[in-house]
């Protein structure tokens, strides 16, 4: 894991939604419609409309989330760190940690990650407005889901947006871990060498003399030519990645699923659901989105050229940009009658 490297993250989060009332003729106006938070707008009859909206305090409703928005107190520049190990499911754990230092290895002898500063969290807020001709508007429940997404690298022969990671944490519902092409546990091709997911340990050259550090130490230290496994021994993590989340829109602008999935699986794509307003304290959804780096993400190494390694050349990814981008999406037809 190379330490002191930030990568810069120009866009995080992308949404919107706001259409303007326009007259015809003087009589008849277009309705404020739209189905998903992205820069889109979609018109619909007088007969009703409705909106899906995008807040990042619950109170001020707006059509894009963008980096400004996010909190960062560093220009939303990121540091390799790790939350430990992680399934695709699992709640974020609390800390996480970068800067590992030779011949310390476990992660509370490494420096605390700050929110803001190593890696981004915030809060985004959705909910689903309808109105008919007897309505201003109420609260609806609509079935979310993700219709775009991008994780991409955004500099020229640098590399790095293969160790995005994305968890959305669903208030009271899901906790999604996101790659960019995902990252599976696999016990079945090969029972002889079974493949858990990404490590979150292993040996490393922190030190830089070109080879895995050993404990070191006072020449009386005991163990001191043993290898340092950093990390915890035998833990991973497994991701979803981005072709398993994204539920793309047809040529009609509705959700689909795709020829190979199954009912199951597209249900399984579902992020959440809008509040319908029957509980008058639960005015949207709230939605917890934390972007980082994983440092034990593994790249080609030129010093170990034949396998690829957490140690990260500076060249290949220092000052490289990235974007993270995400499309909340009801379809539609969702607001039809």
């Amino acid at each position: 894991m190379k330490i002191n490297k930030k990568i810069v993250v120009p866009v995080l989060s992308t949404a919107a939604g706001l259409a303007l009332l326009g007259g015809i003729s003087g009589s008849v106006a277009w309705y404020q419609y739209n189905s998903r938070v992205t820069a889109s707008i979609i018109g619909t009859s007088v007969a009703n409309s409705g909106l899906l909206q995008i807040s990042t305090n619950g109170t001020t409703w707006k059509r894009d989330v963008i980096s400004a928005d996010t909190g960062s107190t560093n220009d939303n520049k990121l540091v390799p760190v790790t939350f430990g190990t992680m399934g695709v499911n699992n709640v974020l754990p609390g800390d996480a940690y970068g800067y590992p230092e030779a011949g310390h290895p476990t992660l509370p002898e490494w420096t605390k990650a700050t929110k803001g500063i190593e890696y981004v969290q915030y809060d985004i807020y959705l909910r689903a407005v309808q109105s008919s001709g007897a309505s201003n508007g109420e609260l609806v429940a609509k079935k979310v889901y993700i219709s775009d997404m991008v994780l991409d690298d955004a500099t020229e022969n640098k590399a790095v947006a293969e160790a995005l990671r994305v968890h959305l944490n669903v208030d009271g519902g899901k906790k999604i871990l996101i790659s960019k092409t995902g990252i599976v546990e696999d016990t079945t091709t090969d029972p002889t060498n079974p493949y858990y997911g990404l490590p979150m340990f292993g040996n490393l050259d922190l030190d830089g003399d070109g080879y895995d550090d050993k404990v070191g130490g006072y020449e009386w230290t005991t163990g001191r030519d043993t290898l340092v496994t950093y990390g915890t021994n035998g833990t991973y993590q497994t991701t979803t990645g981005m072709a398993d989340i994204v539920a793309p829109r047809n040529a009609e602008g509705n959700i689909v699923k795709g020829d190979t999935e199954t009912d199951e699986h597209f249900a399984a794509k579902e992020i959440c659901t809008t509040p319908d307003g029957t509980d008058s304290s639960v005015t949207s959804q709230k939605i917890t989105v934390t972007v980082w780096l994983e440092g034990w993400h593994k790249f080609m190494n030129s010093a170990t050229p034949s396998q690829e390694s957490a140690i990260w050349e500076s060249v290949k990814t220092a000052a490289a940009s990235v974007r993270v981008g995400m499309t909340f999406d009801v379809g539609k037809d969702a607001f039809k009658a």
